[in-house]
């Protein structure tokens, strides 16, 4: 069995760190969570405690379940990321083979085009994850 309690610290002390203030007490986190608990994690498919509009506290009212990838994608959506971020992301990515395809997006992202809602909604809906029956 997890060590729950100790998930439950390590995340309220990686909001405090990022300046987000807390208000889950470990029993109404666990509650909040339920049986999603198991599928709770930071890796791709699992899901995360996504605050709306990624503004305000952690709270049971501010906060829904999301997969961690629905969660990177709103988190950027009309931000613009600084100048030394895009250059260590291209130097991580010097050497890959990129698809034609995944060059003209990024070329339609660098020229500042806005994305249509639904066009970032259908990009959240073919990532999501489908969940066993049996949770």
């Amino acid at each position: 069995m997890k060590n729950y309690k100790r998930i439950y610290t390590e995340q309220k002390r990686r909001a405090g760190t990022r300046g987000i203030e807390w208000q889950f007490s470990f029993e109404t986190w666990l509650d909040w969570w339920g049986p999603d608990i198991e599928l709770r994690g930071r890796k791709k498919g699992q899901l995360v405690m996504a605050r709306y509009g990624d503004i305000g506290p952690y709270s049971p009212e501010n906060v829904r379940k999301a997969t961690a990838e629905e969660n990177i994608i709103e988190s950027h959506l009309g931000r613009r990321r600084p100048l030394e971020t895009g250059l260590k992301i291209s130097k991580a990515n010097k050497g890959r083979i990129q698809t034609e395809e995944h060059k003209q997006k990024n070329r339609e992202a660098q020229l500042g085009k806005k994305q249509s809602k639904e066009h970032i909604q259908k990009r959240i809906d073919s990532m999501k994850v489908k969940r066993p029956n049996n949770i």
